[in-house]
C-alpha cells in the first residue's frame, strides 16, 4: 500500500471542540481521517467518544451514533476517506453481564466463548453498516481490543476462570507439557532477582506464552474476518506488535499472527520514544520483521505541542512523564517537522493524533503543516529507507524469561532496558533502526556498525554459532543492554556468556544505566558511524537527510558532512538550493529547527 498521511480526530468532548482543524486538514489536503466510534472509558473511567455507544444490547446497535460522527466529519471536510476505529472491547453492560472485562484482563476475554461470539457479531454488523451507508468514503478499518485499544493485557500473566478452564485443552492441541497453572504468587516471584529459570519456573514462563498466544490467534480470527466483509481497495490496521517494552502483554507472537493473516498496516503512538529536540525521537515499529511480509507502519504523533489541551476531563490534568509538551510554536514546528521527516525517510506513514484536542490550533503549527502536506505528496514514495549505522536488537523469547509484574525492580528493569539504553542513543542524536533477533538471519547487516541488544538472556549453541558468523563480524560494536546467554542451553547459569576475541568490540556495562548519553555517543561515534553535522540530531536515506536542532544550541551557520558527494541539496520547507563541494555544504541554524533535504 502506499504510505499515507492522515489526521486522527480527539478523544471524547473535545472533538466537539475543535472542527476547526478537521477543517485546516480539509484546505491542506489531509484527507485520511481516523474516527473513533467507540463503546468503552479509558483508564480515567471517562467515555473514549463523546457520542452515544452504539453497541447497546446483545444484538442492540443504534447506529444513528455512527452516522452523526460521520456526517459531522463530512459537514467539515467533504472529501474526507473515513478510517474508522471497531472497538470491539466490551461496554460496560456486557462486562457486568458476563462479569468479563476486555478492557483490563483481555485473554481472560478471549477465553469467554460468549465474550468472543459477541465481539464478532457487534464486527460484522459495524462493519457491513459501514461498507452498506458509506463505501464509497471508506478508507478503511482498525479492529481495536484490550487496554488503551491496542490488544494490551494488563494481568496477563494470572490465571483467570476461563483462561485456566481452557488452558489443559490449549496445551493438549498444541503439543505443550500440560504444566500447572502458576498462582499469582508465584507469577510475581523470580528465582533471579528478575530472570525466571526454565526449570523450576516452567509453568509461568508457558503460561505466559499461552496468554501472548491467546491474543494473537484473536488477532487472527479478527483480520481473517475482516477481509471478508471489505472491498478490495481498502485497508486494515492494527495497534499491534508493540515488543519494544518487554512487558510481555499480548504481542509477543505477532510474528507467528502476521505470517497467519496479516493487516496492511500496524500503529505505533510516538510517545514511547523520546520527545526532546535536538534528539532524534525513534519509533517502536519492528522494522525489519514488517517490511519482510510486506506490512506498512503507521507512526502514531499524538506528541503534545504548546497549543494541546491537558485538562481532559474534570479531575484529570496530564503533566510530566511521556506527555512532556514542546513548549512554544518554534519547538512544536521543529518537533512535527521531525517525527514526520523521519517518517517519511523510513518509508512509513503518519497520522496527526490530536490526541485531547487543540494540538495543531497555533497558527504557526498550521501553516507549516500545510507545507508539510506538499512535500509527504511529492516525496513519500521517494525514499529508499533509513541508513542508520546504529541497530536496537529485541528478542521476544529472551522476555520471556523475565519478570513481567508487580514489582519495584521490574519497573527499574523495564526503564533501563525498554527506554533508557535507546533514548539515550535517540539523546546522542543518531538514527537507530530496531528490530527482531529473528530478523537477523533475514538481514543484510552491512550497514550497521553497532548492534545493541536490548535482551539477549536466553542463548543456545544454534544461537551462538548464528552470532558468531553473522553479527559479531566485521568490526562491529556490540553492546549487551544486561548480561547475554545467563540462560544456556535451556538452564540457568547466572554467568554472561564468552563469546571469546574476534573481529568485534563488546561493551559489557554491569548496569544499563551505565550506557548514558555521553557514553552511548562517544562509542557510537569511536565505531565510525557517520556524524552529518556537530550538536544535530539526524536520519537519513540515500535520498533525504533529516537534521533537528535544540532549542537551547547556538543558533549560527553549520557544516553539513554527507556520507557520499553530491552536486547540491534541496532544503524542501524552504526551498532553498545549495551546492555541495566534497561532500560538504554550510546551511544556517535557528534554534530549535528541523531541515529537510533532498540529495542531488
Amino acid at each position: 500500500m502506499k504510505n499515507f498521511l492522515a489526521y486522527r480526530l480527539p478523544y471524547g468532548p473535545s472533538i466537539h471542540r475543535d472542527w476547526a482543524t478537521l477543517e485546516a486538514m480539509n484546505r491542506i489536503g489531509v484527507d485520511v481521517i481516523c474516527i473513533s466510534p467507540m463503546n468503552t472509558r479509558n483508564n480515567a473511567g471517562d467515555p473514549y467518544s463523546d457520542y452515544p455507544p452504539i453497541w447497546q444490547w446483545y444484538d442492540g446497535y443504534d447506529f444513528s451514533s455512527l452516522d452523526r460522527q460521520i456526517q459531522d466529519v463530512l459537514e467539515h471536510h467533504p472529501n474526507a476517506k473515513i478510517l474508522s476505529v471497531v472497538d470491539l472491547n466490551t461496554p460496560d453492560w456486557l462486562s457486568r453481564s458476563l462479569l468479563c472485562d476486555s478492557f483490563l484482563n483481555f485473554t481472560e476475554a478471549v477465553a469467554h466463548p460468549d465474550w468472543k461470539q459477541n465481539a464478532f457479531q457487534y464486527m460484522r454488523a459495524f462493519v457491513e453498516y459501514c461498507e452498506m451507508h458509506y463505501g464509497d468514503h471508506m478508507f478503511g478499518y482498525i479492529p481495536a481490543a484490550g487496554k488503551t485499544l491496542e490488544w494490551l493485557d494488563a494481568v496477563l500473566s494470572t490465571p483467570g476462570k476461563h483462561k485456566s478452564l481452557l488452558y489443559p485443552e490449549y496445551c493438549k492441541a498444541h503439543g505443550w507439557p500440560e504444566l500447572p497453572i502458576p498462582d499469582f504468587g508465584k507469577v510475581c516471584h523470580t528465582e533471579h532477582d528478575f530472570i525466571r529459570d526454565p526449570e523450576t519456573e516452567a509453568d509461568v514462563i508457558q503460561f505466559t506464552r499461552y496468554g501472548n498466544h491467546l491474543c494473537g490467534d484473536f488477532a487472527v480470527e479478527v483480520i481473517r474476518e475482516m477481509r471478508k466483509l471489505i472491498r478490495k481497495d481498502e485497508v486494515i490496521g492494527m495497534f499491534f506488535g508493540y515488543v519494544f517494552g518487554i512487558a510481555l502483554n499480548g504481542h509477543c507472537e505477532f510474528e507467528r499472527v502476521f505470517d497467519q493473516e496479516k493487516p496492511d498496516f500496524v500503529i505505533g503512538a510516538a510517545c514511547n520514544c523520546d520527545r526532546l529536540l535536538g534528539h532524534s525521537g525513534g519509533y517502536v515499529a519492528m522494522l525489519h520483521a514488517l517490511k519482510r511480509r510486506g506490512i506498512a507502519f503507521l507512526h502514531e504523533i499524538d506528541r503534545i505541542t504548546n497549543s494541546t489541551e491537558l485538562r481532559v476531563s474534570k479531575f484529570k490534568t496530564y503533566q510530566g512523564d511521556i506527555w512532556d509538551r514542546w513548549n512554544t510554536p518554534e519547538e512544536s514546528v521543529a518537533g512535527l517537522r521531525r517525527e514526520i521527516g523521519m517518517s517519511l525517510i523510513n518509508g512509513f506513514s503518519a497520522w496527526l493524533f490530536n490526541i485531547w484536542g487543540k494540538s495543531y490550533a497555533d497558527p504557526a503549527i498550521i501553516g507549516d503543516l500545510k507545507r508539510t502536506s506538499e512535500i509527504w505528496k511529492q516525496y513519500a514514495e521517494r525514499s529508499s529507507g533509513s541508513t542508520a549505522e546504529v541497530l536496537f536488537v529485541i528478542d521476544t523469547e529472551s522476555n520471556y524469561h523475565v519478570k513481567a509484574m508487580a514489582a519495584p525492580s521490574w519497573h527499574r528493569l523495564q526503564n533501563r532496558l525498554a527506554h533508557l539504553v535507546r533514548n539515550n542513543i535517540s539523546a546522542a542524536g543518531l538514527g537507530c533502526d530496531q528490530t527482531l533477533f529473528s530478523d537477523l538471519e533475514h538481514t543484510d547487516l552491512s550497514q550497521y556498525k553497532v548492534i545493541v541488544f536490548q535482551n539477549l538472556t536466553v542463548l543456545n549453541e544454534e544461537r551462538i554459532r548464528f552470532l558468531r558468523e553473522k553479527v559479531l563480524t566485521s568490526g562491529r560494536t556490540i553492546v549487551w543492554g544486561i548480561a547475554p546467554g545467563t540462560i544456556l542451553n535451556g538452564k540457568y547459569t547466572g554467568k554472561a556468556y564468552d563469546f571469546g576475541k574476534g573481529n568485534f568490540t563488546e561493551v559489557r556495562p554491569s548496569d544499563p544505566e551505565e550506557l548514558t548519553e555521553n557514553v552511548m555517543r562517544d562509542l557510537i561515534l569511536k565505531a565510525g558511524v557517520h556524524l552529518y553535522a556537530p550538536g544535530c540530531a539526524q536520519w537519513a536515506s540515500e535520498e533525504f537527510l533529516l537534521l533537528n536542532r535544540a532549542s537551547d544550541a547556538e543558533p549560527g551557520e553549520l557544516e553539513v558532512t554527507l556520507r557520499k558527494d553530491a552536486k547540491q541539496v534541496t532544503e524542501l520547507f524552504s526551498g532553498k538550493v545549495i551546492p555541495v563541494a566534497n561532500r560538504k555544504f554550510k546551511d544556517v541554524f535557528a534554534s530549535p529547527e528541523t531541515k529537510l533535504y533532498l540529495i542531488d
